[in-house]
């Protein structure tokens, strides 16, 4: 399966982004304690594999990879705001991320959806669409 090769590049370059600011990072099924200032969650959406050739051998790993920004409650959506900017020049469309032979490509822009309001936090969805083929 090709969605460990398409999480693990995808979150390298999180990483190294969130790791320069330094903003916490919520990694999918990994412990974690919530800060009282901003931080962000990130989480793989994968959607079916598909195929398209008779033969079988080609694999098509589509999905979504979305970034949830939290930032404190009451505090405006301008941080979260700020965030999503930064992380739509982070992950810019056409993006192709590589491993060797393999690599993983944005196919579509960032988009960021309303903020939800939380017990603690204000939280603004972005994510964007990725493919990879093998």
């Amino acid at each position: 399966m090709s969605n460990k090769r398409i999480r693990s590049l995808l979150e390298q370059r999180l990483k190294a982004w969130a790791d320069a600011r330094p903003i916490p990072v919520a990694w999918d099924n990994v412990k974690f304690s919530p800060p009282t200032g901003p931080y962000i969650r990130a989480t793989l959406l994968p959607a079916d594999t598909t195929s398209i050739d008779l033969e079988g051998a080609h694999r098509g790993y589509l999905g979504l990879f979305q970034l949830s920004i939290n930032v404190p409650l009451s505090t405006g959506p301008g941080q979260a705001e700020t965030l999503a900017d930064e992380l739509s020049a982070l992950f810019p469309m056409t993006l192709r991320l590589e491993s060797g032979s393999f690599w993983v490509q944005i196919t579509s822009p960032c988009s960021a959806y309303p903020g939800i309001p939380g017990d603690t936090h204000y939280m603004v969805p972005v994510r964007f669409r990725y493919r990879a083929d093998t």
